[in-house]
């Protein structure tokens, strides 16, 4: 029942209802537990009881037996495997099988997008790629909030917000004077010495959206879409 979480989904649906994990769920230690791994506890305590009650059978009734040996197959049905939904990861830049990558960061960092998030994580396979040789902003991590506590991909900010926006859904917006302010500090607090588009589903959007931020266009090098000059932005 823990493994449920907090309340209860029924096809997908929440309805509401409060179940055990609700008692926990917010508490230190527990605000970004996974309920749902809890049943792999479940699955392995009932393959020892099933066992177990396996290498018992053999003092019961041939009869009993087969029955028990229907009431386990029965049992075990449902939990046959349906074909996993996967998806084709886009290939490797050759950019980030370059040792040069790392001069572009030119002792700052790369800003790597689409923006790397827990749901979003090509970035972060590229960085792999290169060996580790540039730091970047985001990523699927835990780390503290504004507020101090405990938060997936760290602090929020307005230009991964929107870069992810755009990312997700494949449209651009139009900035204000108010919000090239807060980019501009989001580049300067990253130290963000270029900005590397690899590809993926709304990469002509994302480039005309770092267009719009940086004011200057990209550059096409190894696969990947480039802005090295920064100079309107910070």
């Amino acid at each position: 029942i823990c493994s449920l979480g907090p309340t209860l989904r029924i096809g997908g649906r929440e309805t509401g209802i409060p179940l055990v994990w609700r008692l926990v769920d917010g508490l230190p230690g527990f605000e970004h537990a996974l309920p749902s791994r809890l049943a792999l506890f479940v699955d392995a305590m009932v393959a020892v009881i099933v066992a177990a009650g396996l290498a018992d059978l053999a003092r019961f009734a041939e009869g009993a037996r087969t029955a028990v040996y229907v009431a386990i197959v029965a049992a075990f049905v449902p939990l046959a495997p349906t074909p996993l939904r996967t998806t084709t990861s886009p290939d490797v830049p050759s950019l980030f099988t370059d040792v040069r990558v790392a001069e572009l960061a030119r002792d700052g960092n790369l800003l790597v997008l689409p923006f790397p998030t827990n749901e979003s994580t090509d970035a972060m396979r590229w960085q792999s790629a290169a060996d580790m040789s540039f730091a970047m902003p985001g990523g699927y991590f835990l780390a503290p909030d504004a507020s101090g506590r405990s938060r997936l991909g760290g602090q929020a900010t307005f230009t991964g917000s929107l870069l992810t926006e755009v990312n997700v859904t494949g449209r651009t917006r139009p900035l204000t004077a108010g919000q090239r302010e807060r980019v501009a500090a989001d580049f300067a607090r990253w130290e963000v010495r270029a900005v590397v588009l690899g590809p993926c589903a709304h990469q002509a959007q994302l480039a005309a959206e770092v267009t719009s931020m940086v004011v200057t266009g990209p550059q096409l090098r190894n696969g990947a879409l480039i802005w090295t000059d920064l100079g309107h932005v910070a």
